[in-house]
């Protein structure tokens, strides 16, 4: 063979041979990207992919290094959906990135979100009754009968609906009906606060008789709820019931968890407007518990705009792909009712 053809054939074979590595690294290929493709890049330090144009714990798909740069082959009012390789994608939300090139041509998605069987939609015959809280004592406004709404929490008794990006409520489970994928749905029971008073035994179960006390928690002792009422047993001498709830100790990680009769509790009052107070910064995000993992997202607070600080700082998880930690804050915001937990470095202090 002539010297520069035998040449040529080795270059050949070694590119050969480098597309075929490339090609079976893991998470296969990159998409081709043809120039002027819409490109969306990441803002916050990870980019959470989700099942379904929805952003909610329930539809987490995948957590992607910030700052690279995916291709965007549909898009909704408030998400894209990206190409993360040629195989593999899935739906971000727009508020966590931006995009670049061309992407006016992007095809616009019209599938309705009932399609997407990763999801959880409630319906009532009527006009339900949505509160802001799940223990339905702060009522503000009423849902469409008919309509779908998708569940993004749900409790024994109670569902969280996401009515739009930044708006939602509860209603009460026996007010309508669920279909789709609930099970994924996290049940939590929102933040919700109550203080021990004298003889504020923990049991294992809301039944004095079927259960074991595990601890008395301290007069003051601030307590998250984590569920409840639930009637049961409260004397072995009588036939007796009350209301129980669930609790833990506030700043206790890992601390006992039990069952504690209501007339032990004290609960936290309505926000008033007194006490110390905050300003939301940017992306101040709210969730039903101070950590990011066990917790569901349940409303994002307008910057600038004043919250309550009812308890904390709690110390839980901040990040979804690092076990880092950091302050939490239980706020309420009395112009929209909002209850929740915000991490410390989305607030502004006085």
């Amino acid at each position: 063979m002539h010297p520069t053809k035998r040449a040529t054939a080795f270059v050949a074979s070694l590119l050969a041979g480098l597309i075929l590595t490339l090609g079976a690294l893991p998470g296969g290929a990159a998409p081709a990207r043809a120039q002027g493709d819409c490109i969306f890049t990441g803002a916050l330090e990870t980019l959470i992919l989700y099942h379904a144009p929805l952003t909610t714990p329930s539809q987490q798909k995948d957590a992607l290094p910030s700052g690279v740069g995916y291709r965007v082959t549909l898009q909704r009012e408030e998400h894209y959906y990206i190409a993360v390789d040629d195989a593999y994608g899935g739906w971000v939300d727009r508020r966590s990135g931006g995009v670049s090139g061309d992407c006016a041509g992007v095809p616009v998605d019209t599938t309705p979100l009932t399609d997407f069987d990763t999801l959880c939609f409630f319906t009532s015959p009527q006009a339900a009754q949505l509160y802001h809280e799940a223990r339905r004592t702060n009522p503000q406004g009423t849902i469409q009968p008919g309509q779908p709404y998708a569940v993004t929490l749900q409790t024994f008794d109670a569902y969280h609906l996401q009515l739009d990006h930044a708006f939602g409520g509860w209603v009460a489970a026996a007010d309508g009906q669920v279909a789709g994928d609930c099970a994924s749905v996290p049940v939590e029971y929102p933040a919700q606060i109550a203080t021990a008073l004298d003889n504020a035994r923990a049991w294992s179960a809301p039944d004095v008789r079927s259960g074991a006390m595990v601890t008395t928690f301290a007069p003051g002792t601030q307590l998250i709820v984590l569920a409840g009422p639930v009637s049961g047993p409260i004397r072995f001498d009588t036939a007796d019931t009350g209301n129980w709830f669930q609790v833990r100790a506030v700043n206790v990680a890992g601390g006992a968890t039990g069952w504690v009769w209501e007339n032990r509790l004290r609960f936290a009052p309505p926000a008033g407007p007194g006490g110390p107070t905050a300003v939301a910064l940017a992306n101040a995000r709210v969730w039903s518990q101070p950590d990011v993992h066990a917790g569901a997202w349940i409303a994002s607070l307008v910057e600038g705009s004043e919250v309550r600080i009812l308890v904390g700082p709690v110390v839980g998880p901040i990040r979804y792909d690092t076990p880092d930690t950091g302050n939490w804050y239980l706020i309420a915001q009395n112009a929209t009712g909002i209850t929740g937990w915000v991490w410390r470095e989305r607030l502004a202090f006085d």
